[in-house]
């Protein structure tokens, strides 16, 4: 996805699936919904900066910037691995904002 400039914008574990088989294990990602081509090419593109569950959302992103890129599915990922390994979210959240 990255590699074509498309950033999925809502990663979180409901969104990771992963299946098990005999040939080996497969990772999905689902739920494309909030996903968007971002326009690297034009740096005054705007984008919406409320996207991505709280837990796993990007600090530029809840800094409320319009432009950042697919870095932030990174960040959300990484969350995520934290979330995996201790069985507790990196960066739990009580409000929407600051």
């Amino acid at each position: 996805m990255h590699k074509y400039d498309v950033a999925h914008r809502d990663l979180k574990p409901e969104n990771v699936l992963l299946k098990r088989s005999e040939d080996g294990d497969q990772l999905k990602i689902c739920d494309l919904g909030a996903a968007k081509l971002l326009d690297k090419h034009n740096p005054c593109a705007k984008n919406t900066p409320y996207v991505v569950s709280r837990y796993y959302r990007a600090p530029e992103l809840i800094l409320g910037t319009n432009y950042y890129d697919c870095s932030i599915d990174i960040w959300a990922a990484g969350c995520i691995l934290f979330e995996l390994i201790t069985r507790t979210p990196l960066f739990p959240g009580e409000t929407e904002g600051l």
